[in-house]
Formats: structure tokens, sequence, C-alpha cells
């Protein structure tokens, strides 16, 4: 396995950037940089370039990020996007394992609300020995509001 090639660049070397379409690439920047424009024009590219947009899978952080990469990439390329995945890292996990669960010979895993999360959280701090935890948190074990957290 090759080392990843770190290649630092400014908006005036995209075009180059974005017309490789030897592997995959990885984009790393700060705040406001230009990181999901980039990822657009990327996109749009290789969709222009006629692969099949099933063979992409683009990541973001929220539902909304997610629902705005699809519509900006669309009006980038000029047309539909059809089945390229455009979501959230937490979405294509869950169906990661949703797809893979019968595989290892189990059952696929449900996901918890919120407020599933802190009950059953609390539910499992209700079962703690005290003595195993720091005196600072001894008090705190048994609340809702340390559940939360």
């Amino acid at each position: 396995m090759n080392a990843a090639e770190e290649i630092r660049i400014g908006p005036e070397d995209w075009p180059d950037a974005i017309s490789r379409i030897d592997g995959p690439q990885l984009v790393v920047a700060g705040p406001g940089t230009g990181k999901t424009e980039f990822l657009v024009r990327r996109v749009a590219h290789l969709l222009s370039t006629g692969l099949d947009p099933r063979s992409l899978t683009v990541l973001t952080f929220s539902r909304r990020g997610s629902a705005d990469l699809r519509k900006r990439i669309a009006e980038r390329h000029g047309r539909s996007v059809g089945p390229l995945a455009v979501s959230t890292f937490h979405s294509f996990a869950s169906r990661l394992l949703e797809a893979h669960a019968f595989d290892a010979g189990g059952d696929p895993p449900s996901l918890l609300t919120g407020p599933e999360q802190v009950a059953l959280v609390a539910e499992l701090l209700a079962t703690e020995d005290l003595d195993d935890w720091p005196l600072t948190h001894r008090a705190m074990l048994h609340t809702r509001t340390f559940a939360a957290d």
C-alpha cells in the first residue's frame, strides 16, 4: 500500500486537483476554506466523465449538509445525479452495519433515539458498584444528568 501524498493547494490549483481521477482524495482544511465547493466541483467533474454515480460515496457531517451537497452537485453537474450516495458519516456507517449484520450471524443493529440512549446508560449505571467510582462521581452516578453526559 502506498503512503498518501500530501499536496497543499489553493483555489487557483483546484482545476488540476479536481481533474485528477487516479484514485481517492482526502481534503483537509479549516472552516471557510472551500472544502465543500471543492467537493462539489470534484464530484460534478467525475460524473461528467461518465463515471457511474453508484461508484461514488460523498460524506458530510449533517443531514442538512447532505441535502445541500446533493443539490449543489446536481446544479453544478447540470442535471440529476440519480443514485449518487450523499449521506452523513453516521448514516453510511449504519447502512454498512445493516448490510453486514447477517454475514456476521446477527440481527441488524437498531439505532437508539437520544432519550433511549440516556435511559439505557442510566439503566447500566444503576447496576454499578459505587466503590468502583471515584468519590467525586459517586453522588451523581445515578442521576439522569450524568447518564446524559
